[in-house]
């Protein structure tokens, strides 16, 4: 499996018992275990990704405005150099390999449709993940409204029960856990959690790919840690 550089410090899981109480500890101190680093679901490009720039190449910038003149071939250039990080960030929104293809393709359609708004303030991919954001949100929204979540209580599945995460755990069924975590929350709670613990975003970053202030972000940020660490320890053995 290949390996990625983050700014975010991991913990350990082959040191200690990575139990619940821990998670708590490592949620807490901007830390996620090691099970959503090794697991592809939750790989992403961080910042040290080529295509994490400060400002586009004079070749990309002279590439997007001929897709802005409704140029196809040149917007195809675009899918073809963006489309491998944008994948990555969409696996953040759900487990499904299908879903997410589609969650990718639905994030070029609407930069298509749009990119006469992009005005060179900041890289293109940064514009092209503001939209994915919008695009997974709407998709974690229509999995509220369809799907019933089914808490630990109702289910016997071992990836809805609790766990002491330790050396013996697949990364897959860590990674499992950690999923549902996150899926018993409001979509709001859920994003603000994932672009800052899992995309290792600052609090200015957040707030400009999710649309909101930073002051809003931040009492987001603190509201969905609360709910997430009372989540964690209802289901403490």
């Amino acid at each position: 499996m290949s390996r990625f550089t983050s700014k975010l410090t991991f913990a350990s899981l082959d040191s200690h018992r990575y139990s619940v109480q821990s998670a708590v500890a490592s949620l807490a101190n901007w830390q996620y275990g090691q099970a959503i680093q090794a697991s592809g679901t939750w790989r992403i490009a961080m910042s040290s990704s080529a295509n994490e720039v400060e400002q586009d190449s004079q070749p990309t910038v002279a590439t997007i405005r001929e897709a802005q003149s409704g140029s196809g071939s040149a917007f195809g250039k675009l899918v073809e150099l963006y489309q491998p990080c944008i994948g990555i960030q969409m696996r953040r929104f759900t487990r499904d390999s299908r879903a997410c293809e589609e969650l990718t393709h639905d994030v070029f359609v609407e930069a298509y449709f749009s990119i006469r708004s992009f005005r060179f303030d900041a890289p293109f991919v940064h514009w092209l993940r503001r939209i994915a954001v919008r695009v997974g949100y709407r998709y974690w929204k229509a999995e509220k409204r369809d799907t019933r979540i089914v808490s630990a209580e109702e289910s016997n599945s071992p990836e809805f029960a609790p766990v002491l995460i330790d050396h013996s755990t697949s990364a897959s069924e860590a990674a499992d856990y950690v999923h549902w975590l996150l899926s018993q929350l409001t979509p709001p709670d859920r994003l603000i959690l994932t672009v800052i613990y899992l995309d290792g975003c600052s609090i200015k970053e957040a707030a400009f790919r999710c649309g909101w202030t930073v002051t809003g972000t931040k009492l987001r940020l603190f509201r969905a840690r609360k709910k997430m660490i009372a989540i964690i320890e209802r289901y403490e053995p």
